[in-house]
């Protein structure tokens, strides 16, 4: 082989080994960027996971927005129980003149608003409807014995049937009656007490 081909062949190869050499560092550099990138990222990412979950279980539990102030009872006295049986029993015993006929009102439904005050308008027509005719030249008290009643004098027991409503029990006797229980429902309504029921037994 001639001297000239060699030193061609020669200074071929070497540029060939130079390119190789110079390209072999900038392919590592790259390899190890990569690796370095997606390790920082990675690094990052359970970084902010980690504090994310920390954030969590440093959150105090809440409790539940559950009010625990009971509601206020509303409770009757006796002196309320006393007064509203007797206007109720007053109310329903009304004065009358010859042939019974009442005086002071004519119809059932002028002494059922009568008893606004006292009782519920349903639990005032019961009675009145029972103890009363009306005809056209005025109302009527039919003759007959007073139902057993509370007395005010002897001893009860109270239950609350709710926040607004209690119910007035009483073992009682009379010669008229003989044993009896009532029951008489309370009801507090616009800023005052009301009968609402009354049961015998």
């Amino acid at each position: 082989m001639s001297r000239s081909v060699m030193r061609k062949t020669s200074g071929l190869l070497w540029v060939i080994i130079s390119i190789i050499m110079l390209s072999m560092p900038q392919s590592t550099y790259s390899i190890h960027a990569n690796d370095t990138a997606k390790g920082t990222d990675h690094i990052e990412r359970t970084t902010t996971s980690m504090q994310k979950t920390e954030m969590k279980a440093e959150q105090p539990v809440l409790a539940n927005n559950v009010s625990t102030e009971s509601k206020r009872m509303t409770t009757i006295s006796h002196k309320i129980i006393a007064k509203r049986t007797n206007q109720f029993m007053n109310k329903l015993v009304q004065e009358a003149g010859p042939n019974n006929k009442v005086k002071a009102y004519d119809s059932k439904n002028e002494l059922i608003q009568s008893f606004k005050s006292i009782s519920t308008t349903a639990l005032a027509k019961e009675y009145v409807d029972f103890y009363y005719k009306e005809y056209n030249n005025g109302l009527y008290i039919i003759p007959t014995e007073t139902p057993p009643w509370f007395n005010k004098e002897k001893e009860y027991q109270t239950k609350q049937l709710g926040n607004q409503h209690v119910m007035v029990i009483q073992e009682n006797q009379s010669e008229m009656h003989g044993n009896y229980t009532i029951e008489i429902e309370f009801a507090y309504e616009n800023d005052q007490w009301k009968m609402v029921s009354v049961n015998h037994k």
